[in-house]
């Protein structure tokens, strides 16, 4: 019995000893796991973060990639292109040569069009000359037609009229002489009034259409030639002086006073008085043959009259004439001037354009280098730089071409509308045309000191062929031109809606501006309608301030 409880004994220590041993090993184990434990959990969080970190760099990687496939497509059509300098080259040398060909073309169209032209012209020249010297034969001989008729009904009429008269006739034709001197002696103390201003177109159409500037000069050549031969052959005056002497002086005294005064009236003329002058001329023949009845009715012959008039009609034509030449070759040097604005502002325009283009591709050379050298974080920024250069390139380029474009096409340019109510009242409208690059300018320089006000500009119409559609216009409102004698003016009466309607039948849609700013004449306008203390400060004010900047500019020019 003792030795059994003695081996339970054994057997239970055993028990317990196996039971703490285990549970010794398991409380290791457990403390063992919960070591690994938290080492994987710490591994799992860095895991974790890791993930998410590529995650990000993996969706810049895809957005990135995307951004350059856009930039790939884009540069798709440059793929072929190793060299940009060399291709930048080759295209200028490629689009130099384009001009070359096309200036030869075009100067061998011009020729050719100018001979063909010039044929053409010299045979409508001749077949208009030949039909003028047949409507100048058939008005010769109705006006000597009509002379003769009228001095005979002249004639008979005045026959009839003594026949009934008697005394009364004379009478009358004595006092119409003496009304003719009296008016004429009011002339020369009162002078002459604009009544009697000719305007030279009036001449013109006195004359025989066609005459140029030589044709006027060999005229007025024969007539001096006439007026020297009816001196020599003493048929410029009559006497009724029946001794030679007495008459020979008599004539010879009028002869000389007539000629003096025609000679001084010669010396007066300018190509737009000789309305007053043959008026003169005139009333000097009417005293001088009043004068005469003293040395028994010495007289000038109507006749020599005419003659000196047709001289003086015909100098004043040739002045005209020369006048016409200056205004031309004002008008040309002008164009000259304005032609070469233009061309020296479209060369500025493609200097500037190149000079621009030049400095974006180096600065897209150096952006595409640190791109390259950046980081994946760094690259978005700098393919941001890169697009916005390229776009910046681009407009460099596209102003290059348009200001290469316009300085090959000689006839584009800008057709413009503009107002100055300030200077020209409502509804005075300037039609014109310029081919600077910036078309303001020009309208800046209309407005310079020679109009108190600036233009206001309603209407910029740019034209492949701006003469083309300047002309269009001024023949649609050539009725409504402001000056009607001077065709370079172009300002025009008319409404703006008018040139709107006009412009939309020719189907050119403009962008028009009805209402005229005009605020410089707005302004001023309020200022007069101040009190006179309130008007004169505010006046002094501005005057004061335009002295100052006057001054600023002056300092800086010479800065």
């Amino acid at each position: 019995m003792e030795f059994f409880l003695f081996l339970l004994l054994i057997a239970l220590g055993g028990v317990v000893y196996f039971f703490y041993t285990k549970n010794k090993e398991l409380k290791f184990n457990e403390v063992d796991l919960k070591d690994k434990n938290k080492k994987l959990s710490i591994k799992i969080s860095k895991l974790e973060a890791q993930a998410s970190s590529d995650y990000r760099q993996i969706s810049g990687l895809l957005n990135q990639q995307e951004i350059l496939g856009n930039r790939l497509s884009e540069l798709e059509k440059y793929q072929g292109i190793v060299d940009v300098v060399a291709h930048i080259a080759s295209e200028k040398e490629k689009c130099a040569n384009d001009i070359s060909d096309a200036k030869l073309k075009w100067q061998q169209e011009y020729e050719s069009n100018l001979k063909s032209h010039e044929a053409y012209k010299r045979a409508i020249v001749a077949e208009a000359e030949a039909f003028k010297r047949q409507i100048k034969e058939k008005i010769k001989n109705v006006e000597l037609f009509l002379d003769e008729h009228s001095q005979r009904t002249l004639f008979n009429t005045e026959q009839q009229a003594k026949n009934i008269l008697g005394d009364y006739y004379d009478l009358a034709q004595k006092t119409m002489e003496l009304n003719k001197t009296c008016n004429a002696l009011e002339n020369k103390i009162q002078g002459y009034s604009d009544e009697y201003l000719l305007p030279n177109q009036a001449i013109l159409e006195d004359l025989i259409d066609g005459y140029e500037h030589l044709d006027a000069a060999q005229r007025l050549k024969t007539i001096k030639l006439e007026i020297k031969t009816a001196i020599k052959q003493c048929v410029v005056a009559e006497c009724d002086y029946v001794e030679e002497n007495r008459k020979s002086t008599a004539i010879a005294f009028i002869t000389n006073a007539f000629n003096s005064k025609a000679d001084v009236h010669v010396s007066r003329l300018r190509h737009d008085n000789v309305g007053k002058l043959i008026e003169a001329l005139k009333d000097d023949y009417l005293l001088l043959n009043n004068y005469g009845q003293a040395f028994r009715n010495a007289r000038i012959n109507p006749s020599y009259l005419a003659l000196r008039i047709e001289e003086l009609k015909w100098a004043a034509l040739v002045l005209e004439f020369k006048e016409r030449e200056r205004e031309e070759q004002r008008e040309i040097r002008e164009q000259i001037r304005e032609e070469e604005k233009a061309r020296k502002e479209y060369e500025r325009a493609i200097k500037d354009a190149e000079k621009e283009e030049q400095l974006l591709k180096k600065a897209y050379e150096k952006a595409k280098k640190e791109f390259d050298l950046a980081s994946d974080d760094e690259k978005a920024k700098f393919d941001f730089k890169m697009q916005e250069l390229m776009e910046k390139l681009k407009n460099a380029e596209d102003k290059n071409q348009r200001a290469l474009s316009m300085a090959q096409q000689t006839r584009a340019g800008h057709v413009y509308v503009i107002s100055n109510i300030g200077s020209f009242g409502e509804e005075v409208l300037k039609l014109g045309m310029t081919r600077r690059l910036e078309p303001l300018d020009r309208i800046r320089e209309l407005g310079d000191a020679s109009v108190p006000f600036t233009f206001d500009v309603h209407a910029m119409i740019y034209s492949e062929d701006a003469p083309s559609l300047e002309k269009k216009l001024h023949h649609h409102f050539n009725h409504e031109r402001v000056n009607k004698v001077n065709y370079k003016k172009e300002f025009f009466k008319t409404s703006l809606t008018s040139v709107k309607s006009y412009l939309d039948e020719l189907g050119i849609q403009a962008k028009f501006t009805l209402k005229a700013e005009a605020m410089q004449y707005r302004e001023s306008l309020k200022i007069e309608l101040m009190p006179d203390d309130e008007q004169r400060e505010m006046e002094d004010t501005i005057e004061e301030m335009e002295f100052k900047q006057k001054n600023y500019v002056l300092a800086e020019d010479e800065d």
